[in-house]
């Protein structure tokens, strides 16, 4: 939970950090996939297409008239200009709504890059009923992707705007697609047990830009990333322990908002861990850090006997504190290793 809390009030410096730990859910969502000798996990993030909202008692509120510049100037302050250029314009959004009967949805704000969207959002109450405390989205960006709803803002007249981080790959025509489908919370934090408010359809359609400020480095080499294990022993007492997680890297990268690394590696049998964030950051020209957070990481296992499982592909995933110029980057850093650009 605190490293969940750290990253939340890294995003959103206004936000009080005690209000805001207090209102913090955390929601977990199991991916499922074909039947055949292959499967697919969360590590060390939130699951697939599901997002926990938080609420708390800040003062950015719903931004009107497509103003979306506006809206993550709220957010990020001066480092939206280093972000101008992944704001999708008002007139490339599309959306659509059917089905859904208590709530209504409006967008405030949009961006994206080849792997992951921000999407401002208020949801609103039709009847006027107060919203649920513990609200929660059913939601999905294309045909595949996690999602973490990073703050909602309770309004007045029965509205909570949010900012939402949905991380999945961005069509190569350069289209997106985000898609809700269900409001619901969790009993007793259990998954299998959670009361539906309303279900129905709202599609985000948006376009982003042909060419987005991206840099890349897609020869294969070899990577060991800071990580904690996580012990509990029979007296309920957690133990720490530092490590790495060793992968294989194919590609790696990274734009003003996210770094995503595509890795592949044999199937592990040993329990995963969680990277050590304060470890991992991006050095820039002029010797000064961008922090970055780690979000989790999506790996498939497959099979070539049909039996056991031999390897496992998948993306790491981080987002950038606050958004950078990804000219001014010179290399990122992972505990001993610098990789640089």
């Amino acid at each position: 939970m605190d490293k969940i809390k750290d990253m939340y009030n890294h995003i959103l410096p206004e936000t009080d950090p005690a209000d805001l730990a207090e209102k913090i859910i955390l929601g977990k969502c199991a991916q499922k996939k074909p039947a055949k000798k292959y499967a697919g996990r969360f590590i060390g993030g939130a699951a697939a297409l599901c997002a926990a909202l938080t609420m708390a008692t800040v003062t950015v509120g719903a931004v009107s008239n497509w103003d979306f510049e506006a809206f993550f100037g709220s957010i990020f302050g001066e480092s939206t200009n280093n972000m101008r250029e992944y704001i999708v314009d008002g007139g490339k959004v599309s959306t659509e709504s059917k089905a859904f009967d208590k709530f209504d949805f409006e967008v405030t704000g949009l961006a994206a890059d080849e792997n992951m969207a921000y999407l401002g959002l208020d949801i609103i109450s039709t009847d006027r009923e107060t919203l649920p405390d513990d609200v929660r989205l059913m939601m999905q960006l294309g045909d595949d992707g996690a999602s973490w709803s990073v703050d909602c803002i309770k309004n007045e007249n029965g509205r909570l705007s949010c900012l939402i981080t949905l991380f999945g790959n961005i069509q190569s025509e350069r289209k997106g697609v985000i898609s809700i489908s269900e409001i619901y919370s969790l009993n007793e934090n259990n998954e299998t047990n959670k009361t539906v408010y309303d279900s129905g359809l709202f599609r985000v359609s948006f376009d982003i830009e042909s060419t987005l400020p991206t840099v890349k480095i897609e020869a294969p080499f070899e990577l060991d990333i800071p990580a904690l294990f996580y012990e509990t022993k029979i007296s309920h007492n957690d133990t720490v322990t530092e490590g790495v997680m060793s992968y294989t890297v194919n590609r790696l990268s990274l734009s003003g908002m996210s770094m995503v690394i595509d890795y592949e590696k044999p199937h592990p049998d040993d329990e995963q861990g969680f990277y050590e964030d304060d470890k991992i950051y991006l050095l820039m020209r002029d010797g000064s850090r961008a922090a970055v957070k780690s979000i989790g990481a999506y790996g498939s296992s497959s099979s070539d006997d049909g039996i056991n499982f031999t390897l496992e592909t998948g993306k790491i995933m981080f987002l950038v504190l606050s958004p950078i110029d990804v000219n001014n980057v010179s290399a990122v850093v992972f505990g001993d290793t610098v990789i640089h650009f």
